[in-house]
């Protein structure tokens, strides 16, 4: 893992929040795919704040859609906030710019 990398999580209102800080490379994408399968059994909702992420690498995000595509109960109830996880997502509607879903869609 990229030694600038770095995620906290905190449950907030039956909400997982992940924020991930740093670089965001393959094994961190690793990183974030394993801490996603271990929350696979739940219920909350599970959102991933990108904001303090500062270099995403493509091959990276490649790596984390592709390790979603195991991960089908995890899918539906997965969120971004912020710009960089736009490339993250499978899907735009996943990507929310601001923190409080006020329909600022990216």
């Amino acid at each position: 893992m990229s030694h600038d990398f770095s995620v906290s999580t905190e449950l907030i209102s039956g909400e997982l929040r992940i924020k991930a800080r740093g670089e965001f490379d393959r094994k961190a994408a690793h990183v974030l795919l394993d801490l996603l399968r271990d929350h696979e059994s739940g219920q909350e909702r599970l959102v991933i704040d990108t904001r303090e992420l500062w270099r995403v690498h493509t091959l990276a995000c490649t790596v984390f859609r592709e390790g979603m595509h195991q991960c089908r109960r995890i899918g539906p109830r997965l969120m971004f906030i912020g710009s960089k996880g736009r490339a993250m997502a499978e899907c735009r509607e996943a990507v929310m710019y601001s923190e409080h879903g006020d329909g600022s869609h990216a």
